[in-house]
């Protein structure tokens, strides 16, 4: 019998995020999509303030785009957090979108905020089926995700 935390024979392993030799600056679409979350009414004005020097620090082995984040800008209150979480948590709220790639296939993209700082733009492919690769949608296809 394998272990509870054994993967499946023929299966492959989970997504993991890879840390940057150096942090890297956003690339200017990373930051459109940013700018595009946090302009939904689930945001506030310290998680836009974090934007001013959010820097990559990881990214997906997968072949997504899906990058880590850090920043020094202000962090959003746990009071601010709990009313951003549907099940009241004051560690973590995500703002979520969905939009289509270049090649019309539908990706996930989701801002996680983690003890009050942005922690990772995630952007994915695979949950609509098919391969989690894909390149970042434009943000003319995003639509914000109350889910």
């Amino acid at each position: 019998m394998l272990p509870l935390d054994a993967e499946a024979p023929g299966s492959t392993p989970p997504p993991q995020m890879i840390e940057l030799a150096k942090p890297r600056a956003l690339t200017p679409g990373e930051r459109e999509i940013l700018e595009f979350l946090t302009a939904s009414p689930l945001s506030c004005d310290p998680l836009r303030e974090q934007l001013s020097s959010a820097s990559v620090i990881t990214q997906c082995d997968c072949g997504c785009p899906s990058v880590g984040l850090t920043t020094d800008g202000p962090i959003v209150p746990d009071a601010l957090v709990v009313e951003r979480e549907p099940v009241g948590r004051d560690d973590y709220f995500a703002i979520k979108a969905v939009g289509r790639n270049r090649e019309w296939r539908m990706v996930d993209v989701i801002l996680h905020v983690g003890s009050g700082e942005v922690s990772e733009l995630e952007i994915w492919a695979a949950v609509y089926g098919g391969s989690p690769e894909t390149d970042l949608p434009p943000v003319a296809t995003l639509r914000y995700d109350d889910s």
